[in-house]
């Protein structure tokens, strides 16, 4: 890529660039050691090599070591003693329990449609999220196991579902994303799967994924294509998962689309079966960038809640975290974390904006090669069309631009499942870091010439 003639990178100075102050050494184990990720060897690897294009710029996760909230990392000074032992509740100490309760009402507007402890239950996760959905997965196989293989049905490119269920021995199925269709699901796809593993002598329906803040493509679901999809998912009796992990990571004027919400109008409406289990995740990681914690929520119905909580989850983990569930709590219960979802909407809106115009005038991107999108913390592009044939070529882009430029950008399909299927020729940046060092990720790549136009 050496060769390529590099676009104007504006009127950026580098001094202007706001240094990347990530200890890549405190958190990436030694090379004896088995990594399974590839991007982490290449991480290693270049700062073995002296990081010769300046510090690297990891885009390729939703993680920035940084960002967390100021006001709640304060938090963790104010610990009281009793917090360092377990707590006595499988729902999480009392404190946050309630105050995510009251957060979970409120912005998923649901004093109209439902009533909790009747309709719905809550529960603090401290194992994160993936944990919370294994153990929904194997409640799902005790109770419907009749001899066929269970499928995942998830909109693609997606998260890593396969990763969760697969080891259980789901399959997973895919609707397809496209930009054609501005990476909208479509429910005729959907339902075109879930007819097919019904009719099937040896495969059936197993979890309908419900994503609506949808990861990696930024598309915040209509509400249609929620609702049809839950009408499809009690006609067939498909329990339903609702990944809610990236609610309330979206841009200023967005309105999330609450598939929780639409969920339990269907249990008002008693069109949906009581004993047909569902699930809601929630992280508190993301929104507030410090997912190391392993903080979120859990809802369900109250009985299928008192199977996972007290049940399947008890067979893996006791009841632990005090320290941190404590200091979240606190941090909810003021002004200031809402203060501070405010001002992460406003960022998010002027790093998209900025994202888009600098891919455009900077690396001569035209505009239907950008998706920018409305919620989560990230934005797709395209590849160069001399790139976009395969996915080891994408990847092979992805991989020179990080030896070329220290900036690491983010498969469509997130690994392990990049290059497995439905091949799309996209790559996806992080956006939570700040804009200064987006713009620096960004000029790196036009001034190394990986720009659109790149031969």
């Amino acid at each position: 890529m050496g060769q390529c003639t590099p676009l104007p990178s504006g009127n950026r100075r580098k001094e202007d660039r706001a240094p990347v102050n990530v200890p890549f050494s405190k958190i990436i184990a030694r090379p004896s050691l088995p990594m399974p990720n590839p991007d982490v060897i290449s991480l290693g690897e270049y700062m073995e090599n002296g990081a010769p294009y300046g510090h690297p710029i990891y885009l390729a996760i939703g993680e920035t070591w940084s960002e967390i909230a100021p006001g709640l990392a304060a938090e963790l000074g104010k610990t009281e003693i009793h917090s360092h032992g377990y707590h006595l509740s499988m729902y999480g100490i009392p404190e946050l329990h309630q105050v995510a309760s009251r957060r979970i009402r409120a912005e998923h507007r649901l004093d109209e449609v439902a009533e909790e402890g009747d309709s719905y239950e809550v529960s603090i996760t401290w194992n994160g999220t993936r944990q919370a959905m294994s153990d929904f997965a194997r409640l799902l196989l005790d109770r419907y196991d009749d001899g066929r293989r269970p499928i995942t049905f998830a909109a693609g490119p997606s998260w890593d579902y396969a990763g969760v269920f697969g080891p259980l021995g789901y399959a997973t199925e895919y609707v397809p994303l496209t930009p054609e269709r501005e990476f909208r699901p479509s429910i005729d796809d959907l339902r075109q799967l879930v007819v097919s593993a019904v009719g099937s002598t040896r495969m059936r329906p197993g979890i309908i994924v419900l994503n609506a803040q949808h990861n990696p493509t930024a598309v915040n679901w209509d509400a249609s294509f929620v609702r049809d999809a839950v009408s499809l998912a009690i006609e067939h009796e498909v329990p339903i998962l609702l990944d809610d992990a990236y609610y309330a990571v979206h841009d200023e004027g967005v309105t999330p689309t609450s598939s929780l919400q639409l969920l339990l109008q269907a249990v008002k409406d008693e069109r949906i079966a009581r004993d047909l289990p569902w699930l809601a995740v929630r992280s508190l990681g993301k929104q507030f960038h410090c997912s190391g914690w392993g903080l979120g929520l859990m809802v369900a119905s109250p009985p299928v809640l008192d199977l996972l909580v007290n049940g399947y989850r008890l067979r893996h983990s006791l009841s632990h975290g005090g320290v941190l569930q404590a200091a979240m709590a606190r941090w909810l219960a003021e002004d200031s974390a809402d203060t501070f979802l405010a001002e992460q909407r406003q960022e998010y809106k002027r790093k998209r904006r900025f994202f888009r115009t600098t891919l455009e005038q900077d690396l001569g991107y035209p505009a239907d090669k950008i998706h920018t999108g409305e919620c989560t913390p990230y934005s797709l592009f395209a590849v160069p069309e001399k790139y976009s044939g395969s996915p080891e070529s994408v990847e092979a882009f992805r991989r020179s631009c990080f030896s070329e430029t220290g900036v690491m950008l983010g498969s469509a399909w997130p690994w392990p499942l990049s290059g497995r299927v439905n091949h799309l020729p996209y790559l996806r940046m992080f956006l939570g870091p700040g804009v200064e060092v987006l713009g620096d990720a960004l000029s790196r790549m036009a001034s190394a010439g990986y720009v659109y136009d790149a031969m």
